[in-house]
């Protein structure tokens, strides 16, 4: 009798320590894929800004050109 209580304690144990596993590494690869997703946001909107200015810089070189 005390050595089935005993596994079923160790079972439950186990088994939210294995959940608790599971949650720790889905929050992580959650945290590394918005990490990856806001690093590739900013490198965009960097790369726009740049060819903004680029843009206008051309049309202003085009318009005092004239």
């Amino acid at each position: 009798m005390f050595i089935l209580i005993f596994t079923f304690i160790f079972i439950f144990i186990f088994y939210f320590y294995i959940l608790y596993l599971y949650f720790i590494f889905i929050f992580y690869i959650y945290i590394y894929i918005l990490y990856f997703i806001f690093i590739f946001y900013i490198y965009i909107y960097i790369i726009l800004t740049f060819l903004l200015f680029k843009l206008i810089g051309l049309f202003i070189v085009y318009n005092t050109s004239k």
